[in-house]
């Protein structure tokens, strides 16, 4: 018989939940000449939360390395809300922090 009771262990504080997204500039057509040298941009969004979130089930048809392409990446700052379009989905969410990286080339 114990007269102290053990404290139960306390599991670490969960991950604040994250997105990451790639963005590679690599058609002339569009990129700016500026952006050859690093055409990767990643941005990786930490505390994020979705609001919204709608796929165009429709486009599911046109080719996987085009679906993704990017029409709009809008940012928010009163609420602190982006808002990315891109050919086959609305996604609408907020993020407590991000961080950009550029790279020289098509990393996975």
């Amino acid at each position: 018989m114990g007269l102290f009771r053990r404290r139960p262990k306390r599991a670490d504080p969960p991950e604040p939940p994250a997105l990451t997204r790639r963005f590679i500039y690599d058609d002339p057509q569009w990129s700016p000449p500026e952006a050859r040298a690093t055409p990767v941009v990643v941005l990786r969004f930490s505390g994020v939360r979705i609001w919204q979130w709608e796929d165009d089930y429709d486009l599911f048809e046109s080719p996987v390395d085009k679906r993704g392409q990017v029409r709009a990446l809008d940012h928010y700052a009163l609420t602190n809300v982006f808002s990315l379009l891109t050919l086959n989905m609305c996604l609408l969410f907020s993020a407590s922090r991000l961080m950009v990286e550029l790279q020289s080339g098509r990393h996975p």
